[in-house]
């Protein structure tokens, strides 16, 4: 059973995690007949945080910076001055409600600065803070009103603390997405002794028609997401209308390009498991970093909708669709002029007995009419189409795609003698250029902190300890690290990634870090 809620939160966005453990003993022998929600997600990312995150974490935990403060006064002129973040720490925490369908995940930071000053005074003074936040929600939109961080801090002079609330700091939430996707279609292109004009249609009464300017050239398709965490073992569903987990290995963003269809099963198995989906591949693969999962629904529905139904996907939002051509040659006594609207396109994910993915697509034709464009008159025609949908795969600029792989229309008319127009590649060639990459990654990505930091003016008061290579050499108004420069990189190896698929069920992407052995 299926029912549709709309879904106001947003993504900018895929692999499933499983993994249900103990279910057994849940309910202690006592039937309970209760229906448990899950949103059917068309695409999931999964990224490993302790591959990434807690590593460029390090670089910045325990890392000090060190400068001579310049202050022309007599008492301790010249003060050799230490800044340190002793350590920098971060937790997720997801909540999942599978009675009404609804998770939330947020953040929550700690962290230190230690400041030091010596060489000046008979002993050395040292303040250090230390911070906690409050849990800050991690997805939404900045037109929700950002979130407000109360960090409590805990301020030490000399061995002497002192608590206290810093002024609560607004910003806008750390992972922001769109509610909303946005296709253009571009105006009335000619190519060669065709002129071509693609507009989205509608369905009213029993009649086709190219809809009203501007909504014929520009359709937002809805886009909805949800963000959770995850870990190698999840804990028993204690209470399943607050299942809270709180590892943060693992994080999940989940999304769908249309409103969150939510599932309903009396299996709670079943729910856990589809809504913090899992890959033994990602778990247990100490290079897998990351995954990508789409279902075909994110692509289009699995069946042709009806024409007055609303229509869903990447390339199954694009329909209904309106395709205006004329054909004319020298060789021809008059144009022809066609007007053909497709109704919706569907597409179902597959795959072979070695788990090569399998993608198998169609078009469904609302109505086709040949004229003959001087003057109206209806020609007879027969129409043929075929289509084939690639299934998602990464290229070598790091970027993941779903493309038309082939698109033919011809159309053959009995006018004198007979005659097929293509409008196949054509068509292709402007769905493809309106659909966006799933995914854009950096195939290497590094996180410096350099040698040197500039420092606050005036210049001259401060001075760093080394000289400062990323700057010439220079030392004024300059602060140096302790410890030099030092840098996390993180390489991407689209050789090593894999692509497999599941049958009747959806195509997954594993991405590697490069072997470093």
């Amino acid at each position: 059973m299926h029912t549709s809620s709309s879904w106001a939160t947003t993504l900018s966005i895929a692999k499933v995690f499983s993994g249900a453990l103990g279910l057994s003993a849940l309910f202690a022998g006592e039937a309970q007949a209760v229906d448990y929600k899950f949103p059917n997600n068309d695409i999931v990312l999964g990224l490993n945080t302790a591959t990434t995150v807690q590593k460029i974490l390090g670089l910045v935990g325990g890392t000090a910076y060190e400068f001579y403060y310049n202050n022309n006064g007599e008492i301790c002129p010249r003060p050799h001055v230490t800044a340190s973040i002793p350590y920098f720490h971060y937790t997720l925490s997801g909540a999942a409600n599978f009675i009404q369908g609804t998770s939330q995940s947020f953040m929550r930071i700690k962290t230190g600065l230690t400041v030091e000053v010596s060489e000046c005074l008979p002993y050395t003074v040292s303040a250090g803070i230390e911070c906690d936040s409050n849990l800050m929600p991690v997805i939404g939109t900045i037109a929700d009103g950002g979130v407000v961080i109360r960090p409590l801090c805990l301020v030490n002079i000399d061995q002497v603390p002192v608590i206290f609330f810093f002024t609560s700091l607004e910003s806008g939430y750390p992972i922001t997405v769109p509610n909303q996707y946005r296709v253009t279609l571009p105006p009335a292109i000619k190519l060669g002794d065709l002129t071509l004009d693609l507009a989205f249609a509608g369905y009213e009464n029993g009649t086709w028609s190219r809809l009203a300017a501007p909504l014929d050239k520009l359709k937002n398709l809805p886009m909805g997401a949800r963000m959770m965490v995850s870990d190698e073992t999840l804990p028993d569903i204690k209470d399943p209308s607050n299942y809270v987990v709180d590892r943060g290995r693992y994080l999940l963003m989940a999304g769908t390009l249309q409103p969150t269809f939510f599932t309903t099963t009396q299996d709670l198995n079943e729910a856990k498991t589809q809504m913090l989906p899992s890959s033994v591949a990602f778990l247990y693969d100490p290079y897998t970093i990351a995954f990508l999962r789409i279902r075909d629904g994110f692509i289009a529905q699995p069946e042709f909708p009806k024409p007055q139904d609303p229509h869903y996907g990447l390339l199954g939002g694009l329909f209904p669709l309106a395709v205006s051509a004329t054909y004319k040659t020298t060789a021809m006594a008059h144009p022809i002029g066609v007007e053909l609207f497709l109704n919706a396109m569907k597409v179902k994910f597959d795959a072979d007995g070695n788990g090569n993915p399998a993608v198998t697509a169609a078009l469904d034709v609302g109505s086709v009419k040949v004229v003959n464009a001087d003057d109206g008159t209806p020609l007879s025609a027969s129409l043929q189409t075929t289509l084939g949908v690639a299934a998602p795969r990464p290229m070598y600029n790091g970027s993941v795609r779903v493309d038309l792989q082939s698109l033919t229309l011809d159309i053959m008319t009995n006018d004198g003698q007979p005659m097929t127009i293509s409008l196949g590649d054509a068509v292709q060639k402007v769905l493809n250029n309106a659909l966006p990459n799933l995914a854009d990654m950096a195939l290497s990505q590094t996180v410096d902190l350099p040698q040197c930091l500039v420092a606050a003016n005036p210049p001259s008061r401060i001075e760093a300890l080394s000289a400062c290579a990323n700057f010439g050499g220079a030392r004024e108004g300059l602060i140096s690290r302790a410890s030099g420069a030092g840098s996390f990189t993180l390489n991407i190896d689209l050789a090593r990634t894999a692509v497999v698929a599941q049958k009747g069920g959806y195509i997954e992407l594993d991405f590697d870090k490069a072997h470093d052995d």
